[in-house]
């Protein structure tokens, strides 16, 4: 089964150490049913050294499925980021603590996620220099069904247009307990 995912993700700092996240994803998905989901992410975040910072913030997630009435799910997040340099390439690792609430329903989950961007060739990344991009994210909420709830595998190709602008594109793997799909990403940062 396919889908693309069209991502875009902004940072705008507006004071020192401060910065407004945002996220705007429109995701289409042919399999296991046509659905159309768009998410709308803004956070708060908190720069505490050149490596390190934590975000608190909200998103709003209406879904449409074929033949289903349309759903809302709306989510609180508390997030920690960490961003190394080792040698030519960029890793990152990220926490996010999920309040979601779906309908009457309230879930909690956690996700890991760990990247690793490396230059295709020498250079240093940031210069217009196409690079590779990795990353698995794990997702953790308790159900009936376990611990387990899905894991992203994506691996695709980037390059940075400027210091603040960089576009990647690839392949994403989602397995969740039930079926594995793959999608398409386009992302803009």
């Amino acid at each position: 089964p396919l889908g693309l995912w069209a991502i875009y993700f902004g940072t705008y700092e507006v004071a020192p150490k401060w910065a407004v996240f945002t996220d705007v994803q429109q995701r289409i998905n042919s399999e296991p049913q046509h659905q159309i989901q768009t998410m709308l992410r803004l956070g708060l975040q908190r720069t505490i050294n050149d490596h390190q910072s934590v975000m608190l913030g909200a998103a709003g997630i209406p879904t449409q499925v074929a033949n289903q009435e349309p759903r809302f799910e709306f989510r609180i997040f508390e997030q920690f980021m960490s961003t190394h340099q080792w040698q030519r390439a960029t890793l990152r690792h990220r926490v996010r603590v999920e309040q979601r609430l779906m309908g009457s329903e309230l879930a909690h989950r956690l996700r890991y996620f760990v990247q690793l961007n490396t230059p295709i060739y020498r250079g240093e990344q940031g210069t217009r220099v196409p690079y590779v991009s990795i990353y698995n994210e794990l997702f953790m909420q308790p159900s009936a069904d376990g611990l387990f709830d899905r894991n992203r595998f994506f691996g695709g190709i980037g390059y940075p247009f400027s210091r603040y602008m960089r576009m990647e594109f690839g392949a994403m793997a989602q397995t969740t307990q039930s079926a594995t799909s793959v999608q398409w990403n386009v992302l803009l940062y």
